[in-house]
């Protein structure tokens, strides 16, 4: 999910287990590195 890294940060600090990765020069419509995490993030989440 992107947002501004304060919303970002105040959230990973209160959602368990949450895990918060800042990419730099990302922008609204993201990057390949940003991209590449969330589809990690979607695949982990699948095989809990």
């Amino acid at each position: 999910m992107g947002s501004p890294v304060p919303t970002a940060w105040e959230l990973a600090k209160v959602w368990p287990d949450a895990r918060l990765h800042i990419f730099e020069d990302s922008g609204h419509a993201g990057s390949d590195a940003m991209q590449h995490a969330a589809r990690a993030a979607i695949e982990e989440f699948k095989n809990r």
